[in-house]
């Protein structure tokens, strides 16, 4: 059996104030996710399984 765990992606906060259900302020941040990323990946480490950190590779393109 493979368990991987992968993180959240990062957020578009931008992108939630425009829109059919735009919103004032993000109610999630790209801040928090990212700590959220960094959680799964010592999660995954304490674990022994493998992980996957969407969050940071996504924010290097």
């Amino acid at each position: 059996m493979l368990i991987v765990l992968i993180t959240p992606p990062p957020i578009d906060e931008e992108g939630s104030v425009y829109g059919e259900k735009a919103m004032t302020a993000p109610e999630r941040t790209n801040e928090v996710a990212g700590n959220y990323a960094n959680e799964y990946v010592e999660v995954a480490r304490e674990l022994g399984v493998s992980s996957v950190n969407l969050w940071s590779k996504m924010q290097e393109t």
